[in-house]
């Protein structure tokens, strides 16, 4: 009985020991300090939620957390993820974590900064980072391309304003490539500006009309502050509408009415717009028949309406006008002309042949020249030496010609007496005002022909022998007669 009696006393004693001792003692025995025992999830999983939640148990009542207690540990492409929150009291906590961009894992860990304590405080000592982790399936991260500037455009640039879902680091020209539809050409981006996640991207609007959108280049250098880098098939740009179409030309026309034997004549040249920087060398000449020595001679007018005058050179035909695309000819917004043009309507050159002749002439002992007369058909002009090519004399010999109009007198002085001449008139360089081209001739001369005619006297001359001769036969005639009277008189 004594010794039952001796435990009640002993069990009444720590009975009322225990009562006068905080209730928080008992929360961590000495010796053994704060734990986590799990870090489990708050939310479905996988998710793609903006904001998931962990639930943190410790191993006892503690005080003092805050975010500053937990990290994060993370997988894949997220980027851009944040603690936002905790709330509970006692052994639980509830920590929300922002998912941030991208895809992967997020796992919360609680690491041991010396601030967490129970409330008979024991501090947590151990770092914990065994938790669950949610899966974040967001799809790519996609970046947003916005359109700043008037659209339809016919300007020269225009810009796109990219936002990407993060900070970025360097970004150059080649991480992007322009997308354009229609007849646009000679496009590309000028500049990349900005920083943090936003940025501006000038391109070009090249020449022609269609649309130009941005891409993100395939093989681009872009990535997040993480080294994360984004997927350049996700992402597209809305796009321009650019108007900006090359001048062409509607029509050339041949202002001389009807067939013409005109030296020159002017074609109208119209483009479809105002054009600038337009010279001779825009043009070409294509002729027919036996046209020969046209040529474009002078180009005047302003906008989108030129004259182009042009020689008409010898010979008969057609004379049709090309407007050729040598990168010369723009439009006011710099737009190239860029179709050739040779649908014109051609001039119709008709030109009479001028007949030539050249009139046997007489050669001159002293001093050794030979006169020709050359006559044409009709009046020509400029008809001089050089248009004779004369073989057969020497060097030192001299053509001189004289004359006008039809009728011209060729002199060759300098003459031997030996030579054997052949005159031709070069073919093509004489012609009369109406571009009527003198037809070619030739004539050959054995000069001591003329020579020997040139030398006889008067009684060897054919001529004085002639006229002898029917002397004689007269002064016969009259003789036989006085013959014939006299013998009859004598038989009577």
């Amino acid at each position: 009985m004594k010794l039952i009696k001796r435990i009640v006393q002993v069990s009444v004693v720590l009975i009322l020991v225990s009562s006068l001792i905080p209730a928080s003692a008992s929360l961590a025995a000495p010796g053994k300090g704060v734990t986590v025992r799990s870090v489990s999830l708050l939310d479905p999983n996988p998710t793609s939620a903006e904001v998931v939640r962990f639930l943190v148990n410790f191993s006892h009542p503690v005080i003092d957390v805050d975010l500053g207690d937990f990290g994060l540990t993370l997988t894949g492409e997220i980027s851009g993820v944040q603690l936002v929150g905790i709330s509970g009291t006692g052994k639980t906590r509830t920590v929300s974590v922002n998912t941030g961009l991208g895809n992967g894992t997020i796992r919360l860990d609680v690491i041991d900064n010396d601030t967490i304590e129970s409330t008979g405080g024991v501090y947590f000592e151990h770092g914990f980072f065994g938790g669950q982790a949610y899966t974040i399936e967001k799809g790519p991260v996609v970046p947003v391309a916005a359109l700043p500037d008037a659209n339809p455009t016919s300007a020269d640039s225009v810009d796109f304003v990219i936002t990407f879902p993060g900070e970025v680091g360097s970004i150059g020209l080649s991480d992007f490539t322009p997308i354009t539809t229609g007849t646009i050409r000679d496009v590309a981006v000028l500049d990349v500006q900005g920083s943090g996640d936003t940025y501006v991207i000038s391109v070009s609007t090249g020449h022609g009309d269609g649309t130009i959108s941005l891409a993100i280049s395939e093989n681009n250098k872009i990535s997040d502050l993480n080294g994360n880098p984004f997927e350049s098939a996700a992402f597209s740009a809305d796009a321009y509408s650019v108007e900006r179409p090359f001048p062409i030309v509607l029509d050339v026309l041949c202002l001389s009415t009807g067939i013409t034997s005109a030296a020159s004549v002017d074609f109208s040249v119209i483009f479809s717009r105002p054009v600038i920087d337009l010279d001779k060398d825009d043009f070409a000449l294509a002729a027919t028949g036996d046209l020969a020595g046209a040529a474009v001679t002078s180009l005047s007018g302003t906008g989108a309406e030129y004259t182009v005058g042009v020689h008409t050179g010898t010979g008969s035909g057609t004379i049709r006008l090309d407007v050729i695309d040598n990168d010369t000819i723009e439009d006011l917004n710099g737009n190239y002309f860029e179709e050739p043009f040779s649908g014109g309507e051609p001039c119709t050159i008709q030109r009479e042949t001028i007949e030539t002749i050249f009139h046997p002439g007489e050669y001159q002992d002293d001093p050794g020249s030979y006169v020709f007369e050359v006559v044409f058909s009709s009046p020509v002009d400029g008809f001089d030496g050089s248009d004779l090519l004369i073989s057969g004399i020497s060097d030192t010999a001299i053509v001189n010609v004289t004359g006008s109009g039809a009728v011209y007198q060729v002199e060759i002085t300098g003459l031997s007496g030996d030579e054997q001449i052949t005159i031709d008139l070069v073919p093509n360089t004489v012609q009369n005002e109406e571009g009527n081209v003198a037809q070619a001739s030739s004539r050959t001369e054995r000069i001591a022909d003329l020579v020997a005619k040139s030398v006889l006297t008067p009684e060897e001359s054919p001529a004085n022998n002639g006229v002898s001769a029917i002397w004689i036969l007269l002064i016969a005639v009259l003789v036989i007669i006085a013959v014939v009277m006299i013998l009859t008189r004598r038989k009577k």
